[in-house]
């Protein structure tokens, strides 16, 4: 039997009262979060208006309880009312063996509508999983 757990991101205006942490050392990228008390680490969001088409890239790793779990990771089907953070939706699928945990990387590209417009990107369900768009140098 398989359990199914659904976490979403959403935006939130208070991005340091929610124990964020810039992440240093050598695999450090401008811009990239170490999200505290969260299954959500080092989440990038980079924005490329070099590319063509326009790339709006969100990755990073999520952490699981079973090394055959699967991950999905999405742009969320209802967006909200702040047309400035795209929220996006994060569905766990545990598979039902012993617990061992294990990291899985997670990464969408967006390549249609006004990328410009986004300056945060946030999964639904965990207000303080938000980070800042950055544009790519």
């Amino acid at each position: 039997m398989k359990k199914t757990i659904i976490m979403m991101f959403s935006i939130v205006l208070l991005l340091n009262a929610c124990g964020e942490k810039e992440a240093s050392g050598k695999h450090a990228k401008h811009g990239e979060k170490k999200v505290e008390g969260c299954e959500i680490t080092h989440l990038i969001a980079e924005f490329n208006a070099k590319e063509q088409p326009a790339t709006l890239t969100v990755m990073g790793n999520v952490m699981v309880h079973t090394k055959a779990a699967t991950v999905e990771f999405k742009e969320a089907v209802a967006q909200g009312t702040n047309d400035t953070i795209l929220l996006m939706s994060l569905k766990i699928v545990e598979a039902d063996e012993p617990m061992e945990h294990d990291k899985k990387h997670i990464h969408y590209v967006k390549t249609d509508g006004e990328l410009k417009k986004y300056k945060k990107v946030q999964i639904q369900g965990y207000d303080h999983c938000i980070v800042d768009v950055k544009d790519v140098d």
